[in-house]
């Protein structure tokens, strides 16, 4: 089997290893259905306070780690657009405070990096609708955490929630008619649900402990949550009628924020010691079965979100083996750089080196390698250059 080694210095980068595996150079095929995970991450041994920044694996293609953001803000809360087009988030980039967020968009290249909220108020935990035209988030633009929405051109701010109590955490149904949400009105953290538009404010399966972070099945047959409801915070599903509420976890631990494969067939969540400590991903399947740990290391790794991939990346090939900065040894490879100003190396084979966006440095290895690039990436003497069309 041929190994492949990431050179990218991100602190999630051995974490990255645990997620996605090893593989030879033909494990990132297009995967259909179960496409890619973005997911919030801090550098090695941070704390919970520290900046974050947005990733992008894919699982079983051992290679594909994308670094969305960079910098000291706390990038926080993505979530796929439904075309799998862009990524929403909350960020207090552009401030010191940590209770000044925005909601941002950003490629799932990197690219495109854009403000669509601002001034002095959080904002923050954005959900898209279905047809991809509008977030829902939570706000205190008003003087309370509400449920508010927004066009993702930054337009048509609209109020959904208005009680004294705080209101957090939307999620969007897969038919758009509903908005599950968190809610202190109560006097307890429940989740209830209200129509689109913000009648109808029910809650969901309200009980004495706490229930938090609502994420919705593929087919909105089920809604995942977590819940102290048995001395812990474990992962529970519950139908939208507040029917058949199941336990799928039982850990030591606080297993929190889950969220559905675009399949359905595994939930990812979060897991961590205490609340201070690090946060790790794992699976289980929605009848509770073969929960298993994807993550491991000293950094935060939390927050995710599953896309189906509808398309393929643009360099899609056979064989291909995606990353930021990476190295090849071995065999022939076709090597994707999909973001950034990356450095790419040919290893013993015939590798085919596409640099992606950005100005790359391609650095040809033994074999008879052929670069695609432009006129902006730097490219070896000893490479067969390709222009890209």
């Amino acid at each position: 089997m041929k190994w492949h080694r990431l050179v990218a210095t991100a602190g999630v980068v051995a974490a990255a290893a645990a997620l996605t595996g090893t593989a030879g150079s033909g494990s990132g095929t297009f995967p259909g259905r179960n496409g890619r995970v973005v997911i919030q991450a801090t550098e090695r041994g941070a704390s919970q306070f520290a900046p974050s920044n947005l990733y992008v694996f894919r699982l079983n293609a051992y290679g594909y780690l994308i670094q969305l953001t960079r910098g000291k803000a706390f990038d926080a809360n993505p979530a796929w657009s439904p075309d799998g087009a862009w990524i929403a988030f909350d960020s207090n980039r552009g401030t010191s405070s940590v209770d000044e967020h925005d909601l941002f968009l950003v490629r799932p290249d990197g690219s495109g990096l854009k403000r669509l909220t601002s001034g002095t108020a959080n904002d923050m935990d954005p959900t898209w609708s279905p047809d991809g035209t509008r977030l829902a988030f939570y706000s205190d633009r008003s003087g309370n955490d509400d449920i508010w929405t927004v066009g993702v051109d930054g337009a048509g701010l609209t109020q959904l929630t208005t009680d004294k109590h705080l209101d957090w955490d939307p999620a969007w149904s897969p038919d758009g008619t509903s908005i599950a949400f968190g809610t202190y009105r109560n006097g307890n953290e429940d989740v209830w649900l209200m129509n689109a538009d913000g009648t109808n404010q029910r809650p969901l399966a309200a009980s004495a402990a706490r229930d938090r972070h609502a994420a919705w099945a593929p087919d909105g047959a089920h809604v995942a949550f977590d819940s102290l409801r048995d001395g812990n915070f474990e992962i529970y599903t519950v139908e939208p009628d507040g029917a058949a509420v199941r336990r799928l976890t039982r850990n030591r631990v606080i297993d929190a924020r889950p969220a559905y494969s675009p399949d359905g067939a595994w939930i990812m969540f979060q897991t961590q010691e205490s609340e201070t400590d690090n946060r790790n991903l794992y699976l289980v399947r929605p009848d509770g079965a073969n929960a298993h740990q994807l993550t491991q290391g000293g950094q935060w790794a939390t927050s995710p979100d599953w896309q189906r991939q509808v398309k393929p990346d643009a360099c899609e090939t056979t064989g291909t083996v995606f990353a930021d900065d990476i190295e090849m040894f071995g065999g022939n490879d076709v090597i994707c750089g999909l973001a950034g100003d990356d450095t790419i190396r040919g290893g013993a084979g015939n590798d085919r080196i596409d640099g992606g966006p950005g100005k790359d440095r391609i650095f040809c290895g033994a074999g008879r390698d052929t670069a695609i690039a432009d006129r902006q990436d730097v490219v070896a003497k000893d490479c067969e250059v390709v222009k890209r069309r």
